[in-house]
């Protein structure tokens, strides 16, 4: 779909003259026609709950179709302390998990409120049941996935440390005697350590103190942090260090938003797209996007308008377009050491 949000008045003088017998037409200038329309696909703005589901062992599921903050999601059962509930969104709100101890309880009551549009009760049986292909018979246990916040070859922003993410949250952590913490070719046992670093248990900091120029290693040994859901980790190793001046570049960039304009959304990119890190200013200002690895990147800039942090669609019967994305004009280069400070302001 494609519309005009405003009504057009076209005039002309031009008359087209007929063979004799038949009535002069008016004509119009073809010039008075030369307009751009933008595509979009409309979103049902109707508010639903699209899916409540138990979706793994110890996992619940519900999904609504548009962000839903102020939704609630509650029990009106007294839960033992073993269940170990964790109630987590997404970043858009329009997802919410429950995290809780398998084997607990065999149902539970669920109560979901939202406004007056949804108001949903129903009884969830807790016992999960694979079928098909997913079927647990003969695979491996299930692991925790674990993943860390190095970037490149290892490297650490200067004013971070390193941190474990982990796919579900973390109940209990207790080290082991093996565990190894490495300093260039000095190496310790049992010194290593982590702190909680996040709300529900997702990360865990390294305590450890590290310095620059200096290479760093730690090996941390199967079964050490235990999810919610009685999952533990396979051997964890990460080599990292802390990152210098001549291992990473910046871009710096003065954004100019249209006048009037109550937000834009300045997205980083790679070369096919995906979006790595974005930022949402309200004002003429520089944006900078640092501690970035050598590589080729992108930027473009979404108008937001309803300033929701996304993009958004058009609405035919609201007369609303779809919000402008611009893309930066050139493909940035990063180089180790070297910082992309673009002079001529970005003006949207």
């Amino acid at each position: 779909m494609a519309a005009a949000d405003s009504l057009m008045e076209i005039t002309s003088d031009s008359t087209l003259i007929m063979p004799q017998d038949t009535v002069p037409q008016r004509i119009f200038d073809q010039n008075a026609l030369n307009l751009t329309l933008y595509m979009f696909m409309e979103v049902d703005s109707t508010q639903m709950l699209l899916e409540k589901k138990l979706i793994e062992e110890g996992l619940l599921r519900f999904v609504f179709r548009h962000p839903a903050k102020e939704a609630v999601v509650m029990t009106p059962e007294m839960l033992p302390d073993t269940f170990n509930l964790v109630a987590m969104h997404s970043a858009e709100y329009d997802t919410m998990w429950w995290y809780f101890t398998p084997n607990v309880k065999d149902s539970l009551w669920v109560h979901v409120k939202h406004d007056t549009i949804i108001n949903d009760s129903s009884r969830y049986s807790l016992k999960f049941k694979e079928s098909g292909s997913n079927r647990r018979r003969n695979r491996e246990p299930e692991k925790l996935k674990v993943s860390n916040n190095t970037i490149g070859h290892g490297g650490l922003k200067p004013d971070e440390s390193l941190v474990l993410k982990f796919s579900e949250p973390i109940v209990r952590y207790q080290m082991r005697d093996s565990a190894v913490f490495k300093r260039d070719t000095t190496i310790s046992y049992n010194t290593l350590a982590f702190e909680q670093a996040d709300e529900h248990g997702l990360k865990y900091r390294l305590v450890n103190p590290i310095a620059a120029d200096t290479n760093y290693s730690i090996e941390v040994p199967d079964s050490v942090f235990f999810g919610i859901r009685g999952l533990t980790h396979a051997p964890i190793k990460v080599d990292f260090h802390r990152l210098k001046d001549d291992e990473f570049g910046n871009i710096y960039i003065t954004v100019v938003p249209p006048e009037g304009m109550r937000q834009v959304i300045v997205q980083l990119t790679d070369e096919s797209g995906k979006v790595l890190e974005q930022k949402n200013i309200v004002q003429h200002q520089e944006v900078m996007f640092d501690y970035l690895m050598p590589a080729k990147y992108k930027l473009r800039a979404i108008l937001d308008a309803d300033v929701n942090g996304k993009w958004s669609t058009g609405n035919y019967h609201h007369r609303r377009q779809p919000e402008t994305v611009v893309e930066y004009k050139d493909v940035l280069e990063i180089r180790a050491g070297w910082d992309v400070d673009l002079s001529e302001p970005w003006e949207l």
